[in-house]
């Protein structure tokens, strides 16, 4: 059935897009190798379509992927995902952030030891964001960006950045 709809994906618009996308979220963890399907279908473009639900459920997508993705598949999404930052809707927004909180928190120590100029170019536009969030219009994101910060882990009292 998940075939049809990614199938379809391409041909159908308005509320059916939704609709299909909203169905693929539901099933996306039974879904074998949802980035590659997805990514077939042109899922960046996906990403900025015009309905704030669509784009909730895009962004779901994109959070359902992460744990199957590698880090050199993330930077296919990455201007999409980071064009949120001036969305108009608190929840896509608050969806990015979660994402790339994600990110950062599965990712980052292995950015540490990497050479690879690209993996360290996605971190750090991923920590930009996330420091960026502090000055989010949204005071709800706000407090979410700095209960995030505010971690040993994340903002030693000894960075020097």
């Amino acid at each position: 059935f998940t075939q049809q709809i990614l199938f379809r994906l391409p041909q159908v618009h308005g509320d059916f897009k939704t609709k299909c996308l909203e169905m693929l979220l539901s099933r996306a963890d039974l879904i074998a190798d949802l980035f590659r399907e997805l990514k077939s279908k042109n899922f960046a473009t996906l990403l900025q379509h015009r309905d704030d639900a669509a784009q909730k459920a895009c962004l779901g997508l994109v959070q359902s992927m992460l744990k199957s993705v590698t880090l050199d598949d993330i930077p296919y999404f990455m201007p999409s995902l980071l064009a949120f930052s001036q969305h108009s809707s608190v929840q896509c927004r608050t969806l990015m952030y979660e994402t790339l909180i994600w990110i950062y928190d599965n990712h980052h120590a292995a950015t540490k030891t990497s050479t690879d100029v690209a993996v360290r170019e996605l971190m750090s536009s991923v920590r930009d964001q996330l420091l960026k969030g502090l000055t989010d219009a949204d005071e709800s994101i706000r407090l979410h960006m700095f209960a995030f910060w505010n971690h040993e882990t994340r903002l030693s009292s000894k960075t020097v950045e």
